[in-house]
Formats: C-alpha cells, structure tokens, sequence
C-alpha cells in the first residue's frame, strides 16, 4: 500500500469497478458510482474555497452521503473532523471555538445557535452535482487527515491528529489480521461519528472491495437479519448484550457469519460465553482509541477471552511501572504504545503534548493492564479510575465483571467516593432486570471478591450513563 488512502481506494476501483460497494436502505453504490460521487463532493469543496489543511465539521446522521465527503476530504487534503449530531449547542460550540473550521455540515433539519461567525454552516448542499473538475492538491503520507475528539470521559475532549499514513497503516494491519478480501460483507451498525465506526468500519473493506451494509440505527431484528447475509459484524459490549436478549439470536441466523468483532469497552466473560453458546461463534476482541485507531487484536484462530487480543504490527506496546520501569509478564502497569499508526499530536495542545508522551517518543495511553505470556494484553482499567481504598488499588473493571456474573443484574458501573478514613471508598451501580431485587448480592460478591474490593454501597439506577460507544462515563455517577 501506498500512504496515502485515496490512492490505494483508487486502485480498488478500477480492480472492481461494478461490484457493490455501499447498501444503504435499499440503495446499491458500485466502487464505480461512488468514485464518481468522491469526486463531485470534492469540486464542490474546492468550489467553497476549501484546500489542502482547511478544517471541516461533520455533524449529520449516517448517509451516504457522509462517506462521500469523508473520502472526499481524504482525497482533497482537507481535514475531516466527525461529530455526534446529539451534541448539544454549547458542546458544539466548544468544538468550533477548539478547532476553528472554516465549514460546518449539519443535517437540513438542524437548529442551531452558532456562537462562531467565521464559519460558514452548510445544509448539505454539497449534494449537487457538478460537471467541473478541479484539481486538489497532492496528497502526502504526514498530512493530517482527520481530527478524531476524545471521549471526554475523563476530562474535556481533545483532538487527536490522525495522518494519512496513520490510516493506513492501521487499515493494513487490520486488513492481514482479520483477514479481509474482497468476498466480505460487513454489516454497519455503528456510528460514524468514532474510530470503530469510520476508521475500522469503512476502511477496511473499501481498501479489498468488500461491501458494506450501512445501518442508519442499530436495531435488533434488523441486525440479526442482516447477520444472515453477512460474513463481518462490529460491535460494542452493548449491543450484543441486547442481541443476547433476542430469541433470535442463534447458529442459524449467523451461519454465513466469519466473524464477530467487539471492543471500545471491556466485555463481560459471562456475555461472551452467552453469545457463543448461542451462536457458536467466539467473539473476537480488540482495544483500539481515539490517538492509535486499533492497537491489539485476538486472531481469528485464537481468541482468548478476557484478552483484547496482540499487538498489530504497526504498533509496539510495554506495560511500565509508576517509576517508569518496564515491568514482567502478567504485572499491571500502565500501557504505552509506539509506532506507525499512533498520532503525533493533538491538536493546539502544546502542554498536553508534552505530557503524553515520554521523552523516547512512547505514548502513553492512560490504561492499565498487563501482558501474559503470549504477549497478549489485558485491559484492568484506566489509570485515572483506578480507586485507592484503604492503601489497596482497585479497578472497576475487576469488580464490576463479578457484578455482572450475578443473574439478576443487567449492567453496572463502579466508581470511586473520598472518604475522609479509607481515602476512598467504592461505589457500585447498578441496573436490575425487569421485576427482580438484589436480595443475596452482597453474600455473592463476599464469595467471589477480597474483602477490600467489595462495594461499600450498591445503588439501584434506572440506566448507567454511556457515551456513544458504550464507554462509562463515570464523571456522571459522582
């Protein structure tokens, strides 16, 4: 592959001109129609004025026309910065100020009280086509290609720099890890608004001339339908949860069905071995975030549940001590990563920037976790919820997996409260099934967990807060 995305596409284009590239609702793209639609999309950003650098907000719902712009912007220079349209106005704001685009995108149907006069907000009329062809400027491997927004769940969000090259080289190793050809079928139900869902969902495929099913929601009578005509399928631990609640749900309807993918959230063993009892298919995991795209994967003939899985081989990975010492084999430590795929910088962040990454260029990722003997890599938390209680660390993920191995809980989510004695104290959660208690939790927990892990307090709640990709946010709990 070259490094830059829109040359290697190309090449697929002409390779399948009439294959279907894109499904949407009833509507089939072939890599033909949508090179053409590229290209149109991208006149229309020249003619706007945009070039090579310039900024652009993304804030509209799965179409097809996001794909569009987004390998227009690959192929033009200009940076493409995907945002949740459910963001409020002054969320929004906060992103335009941070960023400065010189255009905004939002669906027809927006209202929105813009506190940036700069910026030119545009209902799609990108839309139109255009019989001039104008040249957009060369395309080179460091260019910045899109802004990806940190979830925030741990402060304010900030704007990861992704390249060109960064894109695909992370395609590229996904691509031999996964195993991904041309006969592939990916079912879409993810938004386009993340890494999973943009980087890994549409990627991978359109550089094998793959298809892809695009969902506009999840839904699940859709998606299990649409699992029987499919060999991928991308998830987060929430949605196959939901699809473990359906009947549906079986070996039969996910017979032509290669592989189920997971990650952006740790999933449960328990949901694991659900899914597989049904579907006979073993969940393959990976860890991947906003400043890397996928670091770690399982392969497909060994997964280890519990595991996300090896490094790609784009990205190198050690487990450190606090007094920054590379630690042993099944030690917790805190996860650095290096090489080809992961970000250089975020965005306007000089000091943020110094303090991510070490002085030998490592990045360091604010995970916590550890490296077994196969040098497969375990997820115990993130390093800034880790909870000290009593002198002991403790880390919600650990907790809460026994939270939800008892039968009457639907989803949790632990945290940590100060206390003026123990320094802090844990806190759970939690959500329980239709019509069912927590009579006996305690005595569960007291069977399964030391002492010091066990919360000091269980609180009911109706629904435990999740970003869009089905990450905690446990700043809301506290």
């Amino acid at each position: 592959m070259t490094n830059n995305f829109y040359d290697n596409f190309f090449k697929v284009v002409k390779s399948f001109p009439n294959k279907v590239a894109l499904e949407f609702h009833g509507t089939s793209v072939s890599y033909a129609a949508l090179d053409n639609s590229v290209r149109c999309f991208e006149n229309n950003l020249m003619e706007l004025g945009l070039k090579k650098g310039d900024r652009i907000i993304v804030s509209i719902e799965k179409s097809l026309e996001y794909v569009y712009l987004y390998l227009s912007c690959l192929k033009s220079g200009v940076i493409f910065i995907p945002l949740n349209p459910d963001y409020s106005d002054s969320e929004l704001n906060y992103f335009i100020n941070d960023c400065s685009p010189e255009l905004i995108i939002f669906d027809k149907e927006t209202d929105r009280q813009i506190e940036y006069s700069k910026v030119l907000v545009n209902e799609l009329s990108l839309y139109k086509d255009t019989q001039t062809i104008k040249r957009s400027s060369v395309v080179n491997a460091q260019d910045p290609a899109v802004f990806i927004y940190t979830s925030g769940t741990t402060g304010k969000s900030k704007a990861a720099v992704i390249s060109q090259n960064n894109i695909v080289k992370n395609a590229a190793d996904l691509i031999k890890r996964w195993q991904i050809s041309n006969l592939d079928n990916l079912l879409h139900v993810l938004p386009l608004f993340h890494v999973h869902g943009l980087f890994v969902g549409l990627n991978l495929i359109l550089l094998r001339g793959g298809t892809i099913s695009i969902k506009r929601n999840f839904s699940i009578n859709e998606t299990i339908d649409g699992l029987s005509r499919s060999s991928l399928f991308m998830g987060v631990p929430t949605i196959y949860k939901r699809l473990d609640e359906s009947d549906r749900l079986n070996a039969e309807n996910t017979k032509n069905t290669r592989l189920l993918i997971s990650g952006s959230a740790p999933m449960s063993v328990d949901l694991h071995e659900k899914i597989y009892s049904k579907t006979g298919h073993k969940i393959l995991e990976r860890y991947g975030m906003s400043e890397a795209g996928m670091i770690t994967s399982n392969y497909i003939d060994k997964k280890k549940i519990g595991t996300v899985g090896a490094s790609l081989d784009s990205v190198e990975i050690r487990v450190m001590s606090e007094s920054e010492k590379v630690v042993g084999k099944n030690i917790v430590g805190n996860i650095e990563i290096k090489g080809h795929s992961v970000f250089n910088s975020y965005w306007n962040q000089p000091q943020k920037n110094k303090e991510s990454f070490t002085k030998d260029g490592w990045f360091k990722t604010g995970d916590m976790g550890y490296l077994d003997e196969d040098s497969f890599l375990t997820i115990s938390g993130r390093s800034k919820e880790l909870i000290i209680t009593g002198g002991y660390n403790v880390y919600p993920k650990e907790v809460e997996d026994v939270l939800m191995q008892f039968q009457k809980v639907h989803d949790c989510a632990v945290v940590g409260r100060s206390d003026h004695d123990l320094g802090e104290i844990i806190i759970a959660y939690i959500v329980l099934k239709e019509n069912t208690g927590m009579d006996n939790l305690f005595t569960f927990l007291q069977d399964r967990l030391v002492r010091y892990k066990i919360p000091k307090e269980i609180i009911k709640v109706e629904k435990i807060p999740r970003n869009a990709m089905g990450k905690i946010v446990r700043s809301d709990l506290k």
